[in-house]
This record gives C-alpha cells, structure tokens and sequence, in this order.
C-alpha cells in the first residue's frame, strides 16, 4: 500500500460558515456537548483498527473493479453479441 497524492488546499467561499475548530484546530462544540469522555484509543486498537481499514479497501478496491468490469461488458461487449 501506497500513500496517495495530497490535492491542493481548496478555498471555501466567505458566505460558508466554518466551524470553530477551523482557526484553532479544537473543536469546542464538539467537546461542549459530548456525553462522556473522549475514547483514546491504545496501540492495539490502532493496529487493528488499521488492518481493518486496510481490509476495507482491498475490499472496496476489488467490488469497484468488479462492477466496472460488468458495466463495460454491458456497454461495450453486449451490444457487439
């Protein structure tokens, strides 16, 4: 697995709200109204949780190719038969 490119930073129009987190990086809202008490994860459930993500986009890699193959077969190959 590869890093992917990082497109360039987009502007956002002045009428568009930005969060509060937008300046300061700290989403206080957030915090304000949260119910309990932020879940930090440990090294393990890092781990796991990025094997999973990782699963997830071979998966998501491989259903996407899947479904791009029978729709060119459906639009290109049919039609010839």
């Amino acid at each position: 697995m590869r890093p992917g490119k990082v497109s360039p930073r987009l502007s956002v129009p002045e009428h568009i709200k930005r969060p509060d987190y937008a300046i300061s990086g700290i989403p206080h809202e957030e915090i304000n109204n949260r119910s309990g008490p932020i879940e930090v994860k440990s090294k393990e459930e890092i781990d796991v949780l990025r094997e999973v993500c990782i699963l997830g986009t071979h998966s998501m890699r491989f259903l996407i190719q899947s479904f791009l193959i029978e729709k060119v077969g459906k639009l290109w190959i049919m039609p010839i038969v």
